[in-house]
């Protein structure tokens, strides 16, 4: 009976080659076996040994153009290095010109590199991510999510809208308490207010009308009670609607990008760190859900109650309203710049006492080698270091804080102090379209919509980092791989022998791509062959088999099952029909 025979050719490979001796074939299964301490001593061995070292020591005219440039660069960072460079140039002989023309040049890079907006970055660019339209972060909603957000809109819009409602109840109950102190003067309510001359005069009433001011209040009281359930129910509606849209949405997201994650080829997850799936799988989610839950129906409500109050303040007394607006946007400056100041300090103030936290844990965790050392002086001051830096950014955002409170003050101050001293200005002159009840209104009106427009802050940095972070999620969740172990694609053979061939085979890892692991590997093993693969650490003893259980694709060449290439094989099928006990076991 014939020995089964092996036949090798590589360009690594052929540089040492090493003897190899048959066994006689077994059974008619694919065989592989890593582990060099196995008690049966390998017959078939391979020896692969390292790549040669390249020599690099070339000189300067080999260089590509794009060498050069990039070695110009680094030496023109160093000033003296460039005037020498100078002066060499402008020697040569015959090119009496030519030595201006490169001073003024390098002249002119010198002084833009010293200018961080022309300073050339030397790290390399991160890939531009597609950033998300508004609409999309809701792609993943059925038309049973459309509905309740539909519905949670208009409800918010509704209890934005009731805000106008309640200051015209307002209006009433506030002109009702000035007819109130009217009658404590002996001022009764058979009288009326005409202007004259730019003056108001009190005069006789002949009207009739016998309701008294606590009756027109209590009246106006049950419009109260019934718009405040009113803004209860439409409150409730809004949110409930919005939280179980975004609970619904953020569970088909979370699914779609894990089963998306699982479908990625080994090659992908080279390039992506176990960290950042994670984030993507926590943090951005969470990012995606504050973005389209409660979020929403509050913008929506504080714009319909912004909108409504204005318009409101607007017919009710305009001049006064205006007067109001000219102080507002210093009120929103003040307040925004005081939330940014405490995001800002308050995340330093964690930064620093996680520091110290971490410290504290490694010390304790390790108490027998520090007092081994007797290291107790010098982790205390360690620790303490940390703590002077919290307690120093705590300075910081105290006097920072406080500056601004105190600018938001004055600026709301001063528009009190503006409206009450204008506001009575126009109850005396134009006492027809003002009253008591109408300054306060105005007040009250424009001082919400002052402070909803200050609240839109918040809930634009929670759009724009759902957005941000949808942006990144959905681009994998989109992410086509190359190698879809989960598609029912590819030949399904009804039997299989087993013989396994490389054809010309060079392949790099995605993650290190300037290192070729394989170099024109053709390497045939019969079915039934045991076969030692032999080499030193990093040599490609793994990546072939990788390659066989198509981890990988070759970046040239063909890896052949029974004389077809696994490309054309369905992926489940082919490491179905392949047992292995690999050196990182689960």
């Amino acid at each position: 009976m014939s020995n089964a025979t092996m036949e090798i050719e590589s360009d690594d490979i052929n540089h040492n080659p090493s003897p190899i001796t048959n066994y006689p074939p077994k059974h008619g299964s694919i065989h592989k076996n890593m582990d060099s301490d196995s008690k049966n001593p390998p017959s078939n061995e391979i020896s692969i040994p390292n790549e040669p070292e390249i020599d690099h020591s070339q000189d300067d005219d080999d260089l590509s153009d794009d060498a050069q440039e990039k070695q110009y660069e680094e030496e023109l960072d160093d000033v003296d290095t460039l005037q020498q460079i100078q002066a060499d140039i402008s020697k040569p002989p015959g090119t009496a010109e030519m030595p201006q023309h490169i001073s003024a040049h390098s002249k002119r890079a010198i002084f833009l590199s010293k200018i961080p907006f022309f300073r050339q970055s030397k790290q390399p660019k991160k890939p531009k991510t597609r950033r998300l339209k508004t609409y999309e972060i809701l792609k993943f909603a059925d038309k049973w999510d459309i509905l309740l957000m539909i519905v949670g809109l208009i409800a918010a819009i509704i209890a934005g809208g009731l805000f106008p409602v309640m200051l015209y109840l307002y209006r009433g109950v506030t002109n009702n308490l000035v007819d109130m102190g009217k009658f404590q003067r002996n001022i009764t309510s058979d009288s009326s207010i005409i202007e004259q001359s730019g003056q108001c005069f009190i005069v006789p009433n002949t009207t009739g009308e016998t309701e008294t001011p606590q009756e027109a209040i209590l009246g106006i009281i049950r419009y109260y009670v019934i718009i405040g359930f009113s803004s209860i129910l439409c409150y409730w509606i809004a949110w409930s609607t919005w939280l179980l849209a975004a609970e619904r949405q953020v569970r088909r997201i979370r699914y779609a990008l894990f089963r998306n994650i699982l479908r990625q080829e080994i090659g992908w997850f080279d390039v992506h760190n176990a960290g950042e799936l994670s984030t993507r799988l926590i943090d951005d989610l969470d990012k995606i859900k504050n973005g389209i839950n409660e979020q929403v129906p509050d913008f929506i409500s504080l714009v319909s109650r912004m909108l409504g109050a204005l318009i409101y303040a607007l017919v009710t007394g305009w001049k006064l309203t205006l007067v109001f607006l000219s102080i507002s946007p210093f009120v929103i400056i003040t307040f925004n710049l005081t939330v940014l100041v405490i995001v800002k300090y308050t995340m330093k103030e964690i930064k620093a006492f996680a520091a110290a936290s971490s410290i504290a844990q490694e010390v304790i965790q390790n108490i027998r080698t520090v007092t081994a050392f007797h290291s107790q002086a010098k982790e205390e001051e360690r620790f303490a270091k940390n703590l002077t830096l919290a307690k120093t950014i705590g300075i910081k955002k105290g006097l920072y804080i406080g500056l601004s409170q105190c600018l938001s003050q004055i600026f709301t101050f001063l528009a009190f102090t503006i409206t009450f001293w204008y506001g009575p200005q126009l109850v005396r002159t134009e006492c027809t379209h003002y009253t008591a009840g109408s300054v306060i209104v105005v007040f009250i009106a424009c001082m919400i919509a002052t402070m909803s427009t200050a609240l839109f802050i918040p809930n634009f940095q929670s759009f724009a980092e759902a957005l941000s972070s949808g942006s990144y999620v959905f681009e994998i969740i989109d992410l086509q791989t190359k190698i879809d172990a989960m598609s029912d694609e590819g030949d399904k053979p009804g039997q299989i022998i087993g013989d396994i061939e490389f054809d010309n085979v060079t392949f790099t890892f995605p993650a290190r791509q300037e290192i070729s692991v394989l170099n024109n590997l053709s390497l045939k093993i019969p079915s039934g062959k045991t076969v030692a693969l032999v080499g030193a650490s990093g040599c490609g003893k793994s990546t072939i088999i990788q390659l066989i259980q198509r981890f990988y694709d070759p970046d040239q060449g063909r890896v052949l099952l029974d004389g077809k290439d696994i490309k054309t094989l369905n992926v489940a099928w082919l490491r179905s029909h392949i047992g292995i006990v690999s050196q990182e076991p689960v």
